[in-house]
């Protein structure tokens, strides 16, 4: 669905800055 779309793309995101921000879902 959707959200798991913003999920994963949050996860991405963070995987690329290094996992500064740690998104807890």
């Amino acid at each position: 669905g959707y959200r798991n779309a913003v999920i994963c793309d949050a996860i991405l995101e963070s995987a690329r800055e290094g996992r500064r921000v740690r998104i807890e879902y």
